[in-house]
């Protein structure tokens, strides 16, 4: 098993089945593609099976739903434009850590190959936090048709979940205190 915190979150991917970098934290991110180029990155970014990539956003917003919404404005486009912003930076953070040689080069030799050679893409951005409580406009089926217009250029597939409907295949997840 692989664990990992994100947050109050706790994730475990099988190890079996799952290739994972927590790629906001991991070395090639942090003191390379961030600091020298600028780039946002996702939380985590994987490869299940040895065929499907995934790139995963986790922001869990409970307690904090009003403050998150002042924040866009109440405007979903400038949630998803930050976040497709994200995803973007992070395709060309993978093909940069590869050209620069960067640690955990087979991992990202590993991504690059996939993304020539399969269009199996997934984007999933897990959003907790009753959002809709505080401005009935907010709504993740809006959200995830936000995402897939501003990420069409990708082709990537887009699932937006939560901590109560995550169904991520052979991963398992839980809060702590």
């Amino acid at each position: 098993m692989i664990e990992v915190n994100e947050g109050k979150l706790y994730l475990v991917f099988c190890r079996n089945s799952w290739n994972i970098e927590k790629y906001d934290e991991c070395n090639a991110f942090v003191n390379h593609l961030k600091k020298t180029i600028n780039l946002k990155g996702v939380d985590f970014i994987g490869i299940h099976n040895n065929s499907s990539v995934y790139m995963m956003e986790i922001k869990d917003y409970s307690g904090h739903e009003q403050q998150k919404l002042r924040e866009w404005g109440g405007n979903i486009n400038n949630l998803t434009s930050d976040l497709a912003q994200k995803i973007k930076d992070s395709f060309i953070g993978i093909y940069s850590a590869k050209r620069l040689s960067l640690t955990d080069q087979n991992f990202w030799t590993e991504l690059v190959d996939k993304f020539n050679g399969n269009d199996d893409y997934k984007v999933i951005f897990w959003i907790d936090g009753n959002l809709v409580r505080y401005n009935s406009n907010f709504s993740r089926t809006q959200l995830n048709l936000n995402l897939k217009q501003r990420l069409k250029c990708l082709n990537v597939k887009v699932l937006v979940t939560n901590s109560e409907n995550a169904n991520v295949i052979n991963m398992a997840h839980e809060y702590q205190e």
